[in-house]
């Protein structure tokens, strides 16, 4: 008898082994339910863990954590720092699960939510490890504190990455705060010395300062490399208390490619000076393509430079990108720079199939202002851009001090003041453009050259009240461009259509009637 209950007891035993085993092996799943108790081995269908920290302390290196749907809370203190979740080791956090179906996510039916409520930051990633992070909702984080930002000063409200790879897939960032007593960086994430691929997330209401200068109201990016596809950055601000940069993204020394991306409603400083609503990129090369960069604004109380977007000692390429009715500030009471576009001592940033229209400036540039320095000149080269309806009391191109600019088969139409203006030292060159209804076509002191083909007529958009600024049959932009070596145009469409090449970002592409023969019936 004494030797059968040793028997069971054992195969109990290697059980339990088994149960641990099964549940943590460096490929194996480890499962976190608000119903879970942490305890050695749980991670089962059965037995799942109750935090999340818990279950990446028992995780090996390879281990995905599934977590099911429910609000985590749980703040801990690591390493110094404070958060939900400390990461150190390469896993998979994955969320949308319901205890029922740990097999099929669902995170918008099941929602797995990593809630800081405002006492540390949601996930803090360290090392050079390599981390997943899908179908997570990450709020609440407030980095106020914590530091690890340029200068010692706080970043990262929702999520901290240093020196590791991260993928970010299908999250949603929102309501996060990298600083409410200084300088802050980061209010959704904060990306330093890392790589990041940032895919489909929604990144919204977040603040990188409350009380001083805020840079990367949505995403921070520093000394890393990132690409951003697919994302939605909404309603984002830098700073709230004083001089903010990049409303929606922030990017110093990085290199950076975004496609695909929404960024709209965003703010860089609501106190200050502001840099960018959309996007400030600082000293970084940039890859943009077929993003909508709308509704942003640089400043609302002060200077504002770059309604949409900021471009300041950066190598920048751009092609099929839509940037409209952006702000550098509200209204016309202050000074403010490039509604649609800044760009200083840049060089070169070149602009392909772009759309820039409904913008707003006071003072230069309701749709483009591009400024250099003699030691650092700015260089921009436009290809097929649509420049139409922007807004402001000054010229609609500003083209400043040491700034070269060369713009070839470009519509510039609807605006007030002059479609470009060049001031002494400043070098312009057109071919191919379609002039009109602007209240002066070209002005300034600069060196302007409007080429061989320059054409006063009517571009005849679909309908620009609903931002639709596509050709119609009657255009006069149809096959009045030049090669330029583009052989698509905003939406995809090949360069040239018919038999020449349009001008402006669109190519009107021509549908031809089908003819059906039906048989002769008689009676």
């Amino acid at each position: 008898m004494a030797a059968y209950a040793v028997a069971m007891a054992l195969l109990w035993l290697l059980g339990s082994i088994s149960e641990i085993a099964s549940a943590q092996s460096g490929t194996g799943v480890i499962r976190v339910a608000p119903s879970g108790t942490d305890a050695l081995g749980c991670g089962s269908v059965t037995l799942p863990c109750r935090t999340v920290q818990y279950a990446v302390d028992q995780a090996e290196e390879g281990d995905e954590i599934r977590i099911a749907a429910g609000i985590y809370t749980d703040v801990s203190v690591r390493s110094g720092v404070t958060q939900v979740v400390y990461i150190d080791k390469s896993v998979t956090l994955r969320g949308g699960y319901s205890p029922e179906d740990w097999e099929h996510p669902s995170p918008d039916i099941h929602p797995s939510i990593l809630d800081a409520q405002g006492q540390g930051r949601v996930i803090y990633v360290t090392g050079a490890i390599s981390l997943t992070v899908e179908g997570l909702h990450i709020t609440g984080g407030d980095a106020t504190g914590l530091g690890g930002g340029p200068g010692g000063f706080d970043a990262g409200g929702g999520i901290y990455v240093r020196r590791a790879t991260v993928i970010l897939r299908d999250n949603g960032i929102y309501s996060n705060t990298a600083s409410t007593a200084g300088q802050g960086y980061g209010g959704g994430m904060f990306l330093h010395q890392g790589n990041a691929t940032i895919s489909g997330n929604t990144v919204q209401g977040n603040v990188a300062s409350v009380a001083d200068l805020g840079e990367g109201g949505g995403l921070g990016i520093v000394f890393s490399t990132a690409t951003l596809d697919g994302n939605l950055v909404r309603a984002n601000t830098a700073s709230a208390g004083g001089r903010g940069s990049g409303g929606g993204i922030y990017a110093y020394e990085a290199d950076v490619t975004l496609r695909d991306n929404l960024v709209e409603g965003n703010v860089a400083s609501t106190a200050s000076v502001g840099y960018g609503g959309g996007l400030r990129l600082f000293k970084s090369d940039a890859v943009l393509g077929g993003n909508t960069i709308r509704d942003n604004v640089a400043s609302t109380a002060s200077l504002g430079l770059g309604g949409g977007l900021s471009l300041w000692y950066t190598r920048a390429a751009l092609e099929g990108d839509s940037i409209i009715d952006n702000a550098a500030t509200p209204g016309f009471s202050r000074l403010s720079l490039g509604g649609g576009i800044d760009i200083f001592r840049s060089a070169p940033v070149t602009m392909t199939n772009t759309m820039i229209a409904q913008n707003r400036a006071s003072t230069r540039g309701s749709g483009l202002h591009i400024e250099g320095a003699m030691e650092e000149p700015a260089l921009g080269r436009v290809l097929h851009t649509t420049v139409a309806d922007n807004v402001g009391d000054g010229p609609t191109i500003f083209v400043g001090e040491a700034a070269t600019l060369a713009l070839t088969n470009t519509i510039i139409a609807g605006h007030q003041g002059a479609g470009v203006y060049a001031v002494m030292g400043s070098t312009v060159t057109l071919e191919a453009t379609l002039w009109w209804d602007n209240g002066l076509n070209t002005d300034g002191g600069g060196a302007i050259s409007t080429g061989t083909i320059s054409i006063t007529d009517d571009p005849a958009f679909v309908h620009p009240a609903v931002r639709d600024y596509h050709l119609t049959p009657w255009s006069a932009a149809i096959d009045m461009g030049v090669d330029a070596g583009v052989t698509q145009d905003i939406d995809g469409d090949a360069r040239p259509a018919a038999g020449g090449y349009d001008i402006g970002a669109d190519e009107y592409i021509r549908y031809t009637d089908t003819l059906l023969y039906l048989p002769l019936m008689f009676r």
